[in-house]
């Protein structure tokens, strides 16, 4: 019997996830970045397309010339000109004076479009609202419980400071649920919310200190938190901005007024 040994050297094909990487690239379309998906620093970039994002930031599709994957960037072009040739400016900018162009994050589940907190709500409770928004929105359901919780502690600790009542005890001053019990006994929440505020328990706690909170748990603190907000803050800041324009209309009527 004769062997043969296959001396020639076998083929290698691309792995199916390493796309043919020439496909839609053009020479001086690319960006210099870290990319988010292999960890590559300061990697190039094949750009394959934009779109005009929140100004001045433009979105732009990119792949990685490492690890073949696509990243979606926010950019900046100081080049750029008109929103409606922004792709072009871009591509102009990368080849002719590619220091114009700063890359300012990749876009990720930060990004998901999120419920804006009620207004006239203070800052700091805003700010913490929008980011139990973002986590619900993105199924952190315990961050987000955690950071609804958190928004009630500060409004409710404020709305009980502003009361022209006597203290009560430590527990409930320091106790979401039983400060809650006591805003509503003393008809400072009004008592429709009382079936909304079935999620916070009597103790003040629930499944976001265990780590067991569910969607439903989540939502409905989340729903809880934004109608306490209202009640809280926006209601009363509409009736201001209604006075406001009240007097204001009043203050023209007289000023168009002939004298006498």
């Amino acid at each position: 019997m004769t062997f043969h040994i296959n001396t020639r050297k076998p083929h290698m094909a691309r792995p199916p996830n390493r796309p043919d990487q020439d496909i839609g690239r053009k020479e001086g379309e690319n960006l210099v970045a870290d990319c988010p998906r292999c960890g590559a620093k300061k990697m190039t970039f094949d750009l394959f397309a934009s779109v005009p994002g929140l100004e001045p930031m433009c979105e732009a599709f990119c792949q990685c010339r490492r690890c073949f994957r696509s990243t979606i960037f926010l950019v900046t072009n100081d080049r750029a000109i008109n929103r409606s040739h922004q792709h072009q400016d871009l591509v102009n900018a990368l080849k002719y004076a590619p220091g114009e162009v700063q890359v300012i994050r990749p876009l990720s589940l930060a990004d998901v479009l999120t419920e804006l907190p009620p207004l006239h709500v203070p800052e700091d409770i805003s700010s913490i609202f929008v980011e139990a928004s973002r986590c619900l929105a993105i199924g952190c359901m315990n961050a987000a419980g955690t950071m609804c919780r958190l928004c009630l502690d500060l409004a409710t600790k404020r709305r009980m400071a502003d009361l022209d009542l006597e203290s009560p005890n430590k527990w409930t001053q320091e106790k979401l649920g039983p400060r809650l019990a006591w805003l509503f006994e003393h008809k400072a929440l009004p008592a429709s919310m009382k079936g909304l505020a079935d999620c916070i328990k009597e103790d003040g706690n629930d499944g976001a200190h265990e780590g067991t909170l569910g969607a439903a748990e989540a939502g409905d603190l989340h729903d809880f938190t934004r109608q306490l907000l209202v009640h809280l803050y926006s209601n009363d800041g509409q009736i201001r901005e209604a006075e406001s324009r009240r007097m204001a209309r009043r203050a023209a009527a007289r000023s168009a007024t002939p004298s006498p």
